[in-house]
This record gives structure tokens, C-alpha cells and sequence, in this order.
């Protein structure tokens, strides 16, 4: 290779981090800024306002990081039965569990095959009923939220002791959840950046009919990612439920825009091609803490609603233009 091939390909590298950078920044800017002020409000805390946020922070980050593998793929295709995924997970794994440490193990295995089958289910009807992604994906989690429904009227549910330690405990004030979903993210980030599979999702994403020509089997590209964002879902689902001592059923309403909000404020393209898990994370961190700043002020749910669209707006407006 000359050195002016050397030369470009440093280039193009340097170029990529710089813009990976950038993408991530303003949500980064917004929740650093959104925290000053939370902390202004009320007057004290700002420590544990923080610490707080990041663990409420680290479920709507982790569901956001499977979103991002769907999004991704492009095509239009989005997961709008996370919300649904976690509310049944919760309560699937909270039945097993009922309340015993040595349940845990197997409500886990359980969860673990329920949200990618879930996935399974979605992209089926997507491919073989040739229904828009949107409307699939919703109308599998009005399945579930019927499910969930029936769990729920079978008698009490618990998470198991440990679980629930593990998701709302602190060791040396660090939270291990957190932790844990910084891990899933780092792999996240390293699947899309670096693995060839990463690589098939975004040439999927940035046009199918090239990643078919260049080899690149689509569907089953398509396929992993649902999978991969029901497995989140579940987990997330799993962690909540013990997080709030018990799941409920209106436990994950916000996922459902909030995990694509998650996705663009974080950097990734909503038409697919372009992803940054890093991006996410913070974008998670900043809706969380607006939600907290929101909630200071006594506001309705009407201005807190305000006050997101403003600030996605004006994150967005700040994103490098390409």
C-alpha cells in the first residue's frame, strides 16, 4: 500500500472519530447542563441527584441499545413492543421467582429466551405478511400487554431477594446495575464498530440491495437485531421489575418513544446506516434527568412533554449536519 493510500485511510479514520464524537456531544452538553439545573432547583443533592439518575437512566439506556441494532438495518424498521417485552418479562420472572433466591437461575434462563423469541415473532410477520415494521411491531405488543394482563391476575408476584439487591443496592456508591448495563453497552458498541456483524447491520442499513450484492444475507441480519432487542427488553424487564420491588403494568410506558428517542438524540440515524451506542447512553442519562427537573418544578405532565420536545429539538439542531 503506498503512502498515500496510508495516508487517506488515516484520514478517513480520523474523520470517522471526530464525527462519532460530535454526534454524541450535544447530548452529552444537554445532560451536564440538565443537571445543573436539577441540582439548582432543588437546592442540594447534586451527587445523588446524579447517582439516581444514572441507575433510572441505565433501563431506558439498555433498551435503548437493542433499538439501535433495529433502527440501524433501516428499511423503516423499528421495535415498538419493547415496552410490552419489559412489562411481560417482569412479570413472567417475578411469577417464577415468587419471592425465592433459588428461582432466580431459572426465571433468568426464561427471560432469556422469551425476548428473543419475541423478536423472532416480530420479524416473521414483518417478512412473511409484508406488514410495515411499525404497525407489526405494535400489534405483537398488544399481544403481550394481553398476556401480561392474564400474569397479572394469577396472584402475587415477587423478584427474588438478591435480584432485588443486586438492582437498587450500591457497592463503595456505585451502583452494580449501572455497571452492568455500561458493560452491555460496551459490547454494543464494540459489536457495531467492530465485528463483522456490526458492519453487515450498517451496510444493510445504508442500502439493502448493495449488502445483498456484496453478499450480505439481509433477512438474517434483520432478524438478529429484533432478536437482539427483545433479549434487551427482557433483561431490562427483568431488572425493573426487581428495581421497583414487583412489576406493574404501566411500569414501562415511557420506553416506547423513549427507547427511540434514546437512539437519535445519541447520534444514530433514524433512517438506518449510521449508529452510536455511546450516544445513547447519555441521551438516556439527559431524558432521565429532565424527567427529575420536570417533576421539581411541580409541572403537569403536559409541560414535562413541552420541555422534552424542546430539548430533543434543540439536541438534534446542534448535531453535526451531514
Amino acid at each position: 500500500m503506498t503512502s498515500k493510500a496510508l495516508t487517506g485511510s488515516g484520514s478517513a479514520r480520523a474523520s470517522r472519530s471526530r464525527r462519532w464524537h460530535a454526534d454524541w456531544l450535544p447530548a452529552a452538553l444537554g445532560a451536564l447542563l440538565v443537571w445543573v439545573a436539577t441540582g439548582a432547583v432543588a437546592g442540594q443533592g447534586f451527587l445523588g441527584t446524579l447517582q439516581q439518575s444514572i441507575i433510572v437512566a441505565s433501563f431506558l439506556a439498555l433498551v435503548g441499545f437493542g433499538e439501535v441494532f433495529v433502527i440501524s438495518t433501516g428499511s423503516g424498521n423499528i421495535d415498538l413492543s419493547v415496552p410490552y417485552v419489559v412489562t411481560l418479562s417482569a412479570y413472567l420472572s417475578a411469577s417464577i421467582m415468587r419471592g425465592s433466591d433459588a428461582m432466580l437461575l431459572p426465571a433468568l434462563a426464561a427471560i432469556l429466551v422469551l425476548g428473543p423469541i419475541v423478536g423472532l415473532v416480530n420479524f416473521s410477520i414483518i417478512r412473511l405478511l409484508s406488514i410495515p415494521p411499525l404497525v407489526a411491531t405494535l400489534a405483537v405488543g398488544f399481544v403481550l400487554r394481553t398476556v401480561v394482563e392474564l400474569l397479572a391476575a394469577t396472584g402475587a408476584k415477587a423478584p427474588s431477594p438478591a435480584l432485588i439487591h443486586f438492582a437498587a443496592g450500591h457497592f463503595i456508591g456505585v451502583s452494580p446495575l449501572s455497571l452492568l448495563v455500561v458493560g452491555v453497552g460496551i459490547v454494543a458498541s464494540i459489536l457495531l464498530t467492530r465485528a463483522r456483524y456490526g458492519r453487515e447491520v450498517l451496510a444493510t442499513g445504508q442500502s439493502p440491495e448493495a449488502a445483498r450484492l456484496a453478499g450480505i444475507a439481509t433477512s438474517r441480519v434483520v432478524l438478529r437485531a429484533y432478536m437482539l432487542s427483545g433479549g434487551t427488553a427482557a433483561i431490562c424487564g427483568l431488572l425493573l421489575g426487581a428495581y421497583s420491588n414487583g412489576p406493574s403494568l404501566d411500569m414501562a410506558e415511557q420506553y416506547q418513544l423513549g427507547a427511540i428517542a434514546v437512539v437519535v438524540l445519541g447520534g444514530s440515524a433514524i433512517a438506518g446506516g449510521r449508529s452510536n451506542v455511546a450516544g445513547g447512553w447519555w441521551a438516556a442519562l439527559l431524558l432521565t434527568l429532565l424527567a427529575t427537573l420536570v417533576s421539581l418544578t411541580a409541572a403537569g405532565p403536559g409541560v414535562q412533554h413541552i420541555a422534552e420536545g424542546a430539548v430533543i429539538v434543540g439536541v438534534l439542531a446542534a448535531m453535526p449536519k451531514r
